[in-house]
């Protein structure tokens, strides 16, 4: 059986569910003042794909 991983476990879904949670206290301003009907996290961070950064 596949254990789940949970954010506690997990850094990457730590931030994840922190930026959730920002994005979710202010829906309602970004959709008052912004006229934002969805928003959401997207890219190679949420894929899993991003490349350490270049110096």
């Amino acid at each position: 059986m596949t254990k789940l991983t949970t954010s506690r476990e997990n850094p990457r879904m730590k931030i994840l569910d922190g930026m959730n949670d920002t994005l979710a206290e202010h829906k309602k301003e970004l959709k008052d003042k912004y006229n934002v009907r969805e928003i959401g996290i997207f890219g190679s961070f949420v894929r899993r794909a991003e490349s350490k950064k270049r110096s």
